[in-house]
């Protein structure tokens, strides 16, 4: 029966001697984690060359969902220069279905090297809006940097519908 009465008083000092020590009073010690590093877009990045897929594709989702899946292919993306944390931008945008899909990639001159290949992830799409079997699309790479986005190359590509 004594251990229960000596229970409170422990957990009450256990807690006032944490708060104590990693408080405000003592500031050499934090449990606090250290701050993340902000994405600047401080760089530059000079692009040689893009190759970009000839086309993307629709398939239907699985078991009748009302969704269909867009994968569109890498872009390999060849470096002239590359200096500092530019963010290189790939999108696709199909007009006649007013969807627009990107992704950034935020480079490290350091760890990034004369080529790369840049992705979008796979999108979900409303199937009941796809009319035809092949849409007009236009695939984009840019560059985002502190100054904004240049648009380093582009290309026309086909979206093909699959069964």
């Amino acid at each position: 029966m004594r251990y229960r009465r000596a229970i409170v008083p422990t957990v009450v000092g256990i807690v006032v001697l944490t708060a104590v020590a990693f408080g405000p009073l003592v500031s050499s010690v934090s449990l606090a984690s250290e701050p993340t590093t902000v994405i600047t877009n401080e760089g530059a990045l000079t692009v040689e060359s893009v190759t970009f897929p000839t086309e993307a594709t629709v398939s239907p989702a699985s078991y009748g969902a009302a969704n269909a899946y867009l994968e569109v292919p890498p872009a390999t993306v060849r470096f002239d220069s590359i200096t500092g944390n530019p963010t290189l931008v790939y999108e696709l945008h199909i007009e006649q279905l007013d969807y627009s899909f990107s992704s950034s990639h935020f480079l490290d001159a350091g760890e990034h090297g004369p080529t790369y290949d840049a992705t979008i992830a796979s999108m979900s799409v409303d199937e009941s809006r796809l009319e035809k079997r092949r849409y007009p699309g236009v695939l984009t790479v840019g560059v985002r940097n502190s100054t904004g986005l240049r648009v380093a190359a582009s290309q026309n590509i086909t979206v093909r519908v699959t069964e």
